[in-house]
């Protein structure tokens, strides 16, 4: 073989991992689809006993089979595919969301490629995954130089052909999204199930969230209007004319960005969630039942928050970091939460609800997702400009659009 072959392939080939997840996923499913069994066997075999047992839980789930059989025509994403991800993921019971995302994976890349899923190397997937061309000029020009220097897309001879892909990546609208960001964001999401199955289980059991939100939903006021949270502050209320089929993917959304918003440590941290049941809820805890409440959801749990007070709750918390909660006196406690109360009132007040942007210049401080991610801000910054690079509100925003 020439020389120059074998540096072109060790180039295009350099992060490849010889029968890594995804290759013998998809040599699986080759040989499951041709009904070669003995060949099928040899591949699964390679499977740890564990993987093996999540193979079937994908093959289960006829939905998730048919969205990676036409990811397999982009056959560089895979080098990033965790079958042992999967089991937590899916525990989670967010189907849709899973989807969603996935369409939306196969959608970039084939808009990129044209179709021709053989253009991609995994180089090219490994340095474009996580960009935002058309919001930031930081990316922008990461590309453009990546074009100049030859290190993408270089399965392609025909230069004229490889400015085209290139161009199509600069238009690409959203995150470019991988395998790679896809474990990555699934631990918010996560962290959002998570939470919200405390408010509809053990009442509601379905195969997804959505579906069991959906069947405790009902818009409060009989009418087309919904419910508009733009404050923390649940007595200021705000309405919006939407269309009836839209009612419930308001309050969905409202839902998840108020998680977010009481939960920003995951947005740094991305720690792998983890259920756990409250021993006692905490204000915010309390503060979403009577949101979802607000919104037109309807269990049993959601009316046993909207009984309870979210101030005695941050109180508790306050007071159970300060002592332990062995030596309460009832008395004392009870002068507490008439002493905090109005602090902790007062506090809310002065927040002020500035207007949140997508982009940040490199010097920019950044506010923090408790002020600024609310829905009405998140639809006036989707029309702002594109700026140097993503803020972190931006990338919250572009990752949730991904998932819902």
């Amino acid at each position: 073989m020439p020389k120059t072959s074998q540096r072109s392939l060790r180039l295009q080939y350099k992060r490849h991992m010889p029968s890594c997840d995804g290759e013998r996923y998809l040599h699986i499913r080759y040989y499951q689809r041709h009904r070669n069994i003995d060949h099928e066997t040899r591949w699964k075999q390679l499977l740890s006993p564990t993987k093996q047992k999540t193979l079937v839980q994908i093959q289960r789930n006829p939905w998730l089979v048919e969205i990676l059989d036409a990811l397999e025509s982009i056959r560089s994403l895979w080098a990033d595919f965790h079958i042992g991800s999967l089991p937590p993921i899916l525990s989670w019971r967010c189907n849709e969301e899973i989807k969603t995302y996935l369409l939306a994976m196969y959608s970039t890349w084939t808009n990129i490629t044209n179709g021709q899923g053989w253009y991609c190397d995994e180089e090219t997937v490994s340095l474009l995954q996580g960009l935002s061309p058309a919001w930031s000029t930081k990316d922008r020009e990461k590309i453009e130089l990546l074009g100049r220097e030859n290190r993408i897309f270089r399965r392609i001879q025909h230069a004229k052909t490889r400015d085209e892909v290139i161009a199509r990546v600069l238009r690409s609208e959203g995150m470019i999204l991988t395998f790679k960001t896809f474990f990555k964001h699934t631990k918010l999401l996560g962290s959002i199930m998570l939470t919200l199955r405390h408010l509809v289980l053990p009442e509601k059991v379905r195969p997804s969230m959505q579906a069991m939100l959906e069947e405790c939903f009902s818009n409060p006021r009989g009418d087309n209007r919904v419910y508009i949270q733009c404050t923390d502050d649940l007595h200021h209320q705000m309405y919006q004319e939407a269309p009836p089929q839209e009612h419930l993917r308001y309050a969905y959304w409202q839902l998840c960005l108020f998680i977010i918003r009481h939960k920003e440590h995951l947005i740094t941290g991305l720690q792998t969630p983890k259920y756990s049941a409250p021993s006692e809820c905490r204000g915010w805890q309390i503060r979403l039942g009577k949101l979802a409440g607000q919104l037109g959801f309807r269990t049993h749990r959601i009316l046993e928050l909207q009984q309870e007070d979210p101030d005695q709750g941050d109180v508790r918390r306050h007071v159970n970091d300060e002592r332990p909660p062995g030596i309460f006196e009832q008395r004392r406690f009870q002068h507490a939460v008439a002493t905090r109360r109005g602090v902790l009132r007062q506090f809310r007040w002065k927040l002020d609800t500035p207007s949140a942007k997508m982009v940040q210049h490199a010097d920019e401080s950044e506010l923090s997702l408790r002020v600024c991610l609310f829905l009405p801000l998140i639809t006036a910054a989707l029309g702002q400009a594109p700026g140097y690079m993503l803020s972190r509100f931006g990338d919250v925003t572009l990752v949730m659009q991904a998932f819902l």
